[in-house]
């Protein structure tokens, strides 16, 4: 059976996709192009359903070119279901080619009136999620086609899918990438179209790239100075969203916040006066501490409480500190027995044996306790020998870093931001004497505060801090 219901022989013949046959009927029965069959399908709405070879499709345009603006009942123009019934890109630029050159007839091709749910071109080019390349040829062609909204309101923007890390999605994010390229989004901001825009932005950040596109600068400008639309809290609309960008990428803060859009102003000097206040927080420390309480308040300093929220970055690089301390301290220790046992002093030692330089490197207990102290947790010999037994799943009396990460955590932070106490001090000299003895000095966590970074305004011995 035909796989459309047909008045006519020619969309049985497009229907079996008998595509030499109907050449040859077209070229004898040309009036047939512009038959209808019983859904008021023209042979060309069939033909791109059925993705008909360019030569078809470019013989039907040929025969009958006023079939591309004739819209079957559902409304739809032969644009319509070439941008739903993913095209190839060649058989787009033929129809667009044979489009009138009269700009307003040409508009009613792809405009949404008359369609079921209202819907353009270009709602089912960002929809069906289309090759980037079709969106680009409908934006050259018709500008504002990125502007008709569908009975709902909505427009073709807000169809465009969130997507993942698949190849499917990042093809779905460059389809929204050519969307954003001529869109005005200042006049049509709500929470879709801010969805949207905040995963274009990730996408690009991910890159490495920032955001050299200008319009998608823009953008976030005029989400950053969004002020509400007059209802109560409206201002704090796209507060999560903004928030969550700032925390996923703090190596681009200074792009998200400093660059200069076409007017000459940075996002920060355009920002409304919640979203500045969550993007200052943000440039604190890089986003990576969140001020709390004030518990000390002298002439010189403010003692604040905080939390950190990339403390798990210290963790590694102190593990792996004591990895590169043991293992040197290993080597000498193996150089001064092979001495010893060349000199005659003693016989020469069977050492145990050693990882492999593929295998994990691990820190044997003591080093552990080491470790957590220099982090400032204090933990007690009693309680620390209760916890690393907890954690050494090997019963080997040593840790690898995955074993030292779980460790801290989950039993020493609980699962949650770790808490740290930030002193600002005005005075130099009284910041150094403050440094100077921990450095020096080997002070037990448990009674003295240890220091875990430092921030001066001519630099710091921090490799992460700028």
């Amino acid at each position: 059976m035909p796989l459309f219901s047909s008045n006519s022989l020619v969309h049985t013949l497009i229907s079996e996709s008998k595509w030499t046959d109907l050449s040859a009927h077209l070229t004898k029965h040309p009036h047939s192009a512009s038959s209808k069959d019983s859904s008021t399908n023209l042979p060309l709405h069939l033909a791109i359903k059925l993705n008909a070879p360019e030569q078809v499709i470019s013989h039907l345009l040929n025969i009958y070119p006023a079939s591309l603006k004739i819209k079957t009942s559902d409304g739809l123009t032969a644009i319509h279901h070439a941008c739903m019934y993913n095209t190839d890109v060649n058989i787009i630029k033929s129809i667009f080619t044979a489009a009138p050159p009269d700009m307003e007839l040409a508009k009613q091709i792809v405009e949404a009136k008359g369609t079921c749910e209202g819907w353009g071109a270009m709602h089912f080019a960002a929809s069906f999620h289309q090759d980037p390349a079709i969106v680009a040829m409908l934006v050259e062609r018709f500008a504002d086609v990125v502007t008709i909204k569908d009975k709902a309101g909505h427009l073709p923007i807000h169809y465009c899918p969130q997507g993942d890390d698949s190849d499917k999605s990042k093809k779905q994010q460059q389809v929204k990438m050519a969307i954003f390229q001529a869109f005005p989004v200042v006049e049509y901001l709500d929470s879709p179209l801010v969805s949207a825009l905040i995963a274009a932005f990730s996408l690009e950040l991910s890159r490495g790239t920032g955001l050299k596109d200008k319009s998608l600068l823009t953008a976030w400008c005029a989400i950053v100075s969004y002020r509400g639309d007059g209802e109560e809290g409206s201002e704090d609309r796209f507060l999560p969203q903004i928030d969550e960008l700032l925390e996923r990428f703090p190596e681009s803060l200074h792009i998200l916040t400093k660059t200069k859009d076409a007017t000459g102003r940075s996002p920060l000097e355009s920002a409304a006066p919640k979203i500045f206040k969550l993007m200052t927080r943000h440039m604190l420390f890089c986003g990576r501490y969140v001020l709390g309480t004030v518990v000390h308040r002298g002439v010189n300093n403010v003692l604040v409480e905080a939390k950190d929220l990339q403390g798990s970055g210290d963790y590694k690089a102190i593990f792996s500190a004591f990895c590169d301390m043991h293992t040197e301290e290993e080597r000498v220790r193996k150089e001064e027995e092979k001495k010893r046992a060349e000199s005659g002093e003693e016989e020469e030692k069977e050492l145990p044996p050693q990882s492999s330089p593929d295998s994990s490197p691990k820190l044997p207990k003591n080093k552990i306790y080491d470790a957590l102290n220099l982090l400032g947790f204090g933990v007690s010999p009693t309680q620390f020998n209760t916890i690393f037994s907890k954690w050494d799943v090997n019963n080997d009396n040593e840790m690898d870093a995955g074993e030292f990460l779980e460790l801290v955590k989950k039993d020493l932070d609980h699962n949650k931001p770790r808490n740290v106490v930030i002193k600002f001090m005005r005075d130099r000299s009284k910041f150094y004497n403050e440094i100077t003895p921990r450095f020096e000095c080997d002070l037990n966590s448990r009674y003295v505060m240890s220091l875990l970074k430092r921030f001066d305004e001519t630099g710091s011995s921090d490799d992460d801090v700028r």
